[in-house]
């Protein structure tokens, strides 16, 4: 065995492949089922709109997000999985276990939307209708066989796709590198940042409450942790014992962290 398919095989991995089938699975199923209950006829939902359909993928994406998040970093999608590879931002090593991982979960869970709408399949005769709960299809599409109608229903399809993708994957990577602060955790280890620190500030358990001080684009303020002066943590002005100056400040693309006791 390579030592590609050695590290890709590891149980880091191998951990990460199955959260990823895992959350593309409940994001088939809850999107995909949500299409299902508003489009065939006879469920309860038929007709409903498309704020339902809003609400099901927006809930496919959230409960994934908070459930795996700071496992795999929800990916669940094989499009967002190459953008990062090719920005390098994700490790290639990665990257077939995630999309084999993805596309099973879409599978898995594309079958249990069949399965619990089976009756309410049999009975819409409309195939757009059930075309819909499978894949993106354009609204503009008036279900003709004329070139003209392809065309366009193609075009607005691709468009609505390359927005909502773009839109989508631009919110995820900002959240992912910066919200749920893994960024500035891996540059703290990488300065000499000990892992009980980082882990200290980040689920409040370090010992003397150490804490990293994040300022957003306004490295100066360092100047003003001295003892005495206060330092702001959850909208609370907490008053500052020790600025370790041993440890020297180090910045990423927005802010620059410095190691305060509180």
């Amino acid at each position: 065995m390579n030592d590609f398919l050695k590290e890709a095989l590891s149980s880091e991995w191998v951990l990460k492949y199955l959260t990823e089938f895992i959350a593309t699975a409940f994001l088939v199923a809850l999107g995909n089922g949500a299409v299902a209950n508003v489009e065939l006829k006879g469920t309860k939902g038929n007709k409903s709109g498309w704020i339902v359909i809003a609400f099901g993928y927006g809930f496919g994406v959230m409960m994934p997000a908070l459930m795996f998040g700071d496992v795999s970093g929800n990916h669940i999608n094989p499009a967002f999985t190459l953008g990062l590879a090719a920005s390098g931002l994700f490790s290639w090593v990665g990257v077939p276990g995630y999309l084999i991982a993805q596309l099973l979960g879409a599978f898995v869970g594309q079958a249990i939307v069949v399965w619990v709408h089976q009756p309410y399949y049999l009975q819409t005769e409309n195939p757009n209708n059930i075309l819909g709960t499978f894949s993106t299809i354009s609204a503009v599409d008036d279900n003709s066989d004329s070139e003209e109608n392809h065309k366009r229903a193609w075009l607005n399809g691709f468009a609505n796709e390359f927005a909502g993708s773009f839109l989508l994957f631009f919110g995820a990577l900002a959240l992912t590198n910066n919200y749920f602060g893994h960024k500035l955790a891996q540059q703290a280890l990488a300065v000499g940042y000990t892992k009980e620190m980082v882990d200290g500030q980040f689920h409040g358990q370090a010992p003397h409450r150490w804490q990293l001080a994040v300022f957003l684009q306004r490295p100066r303020q360092h100047q003003l942790l001295e003892p005495g002066n206060h330092l702001l943590i959850d909208r609370t002005p907490v008053p500052i014992i020790q600025y370790d100056h041993k440890v020297p400040p180090f910045e990423s693309n927005t802010a620059t962290v410095l190691h305060v006791s509180v």
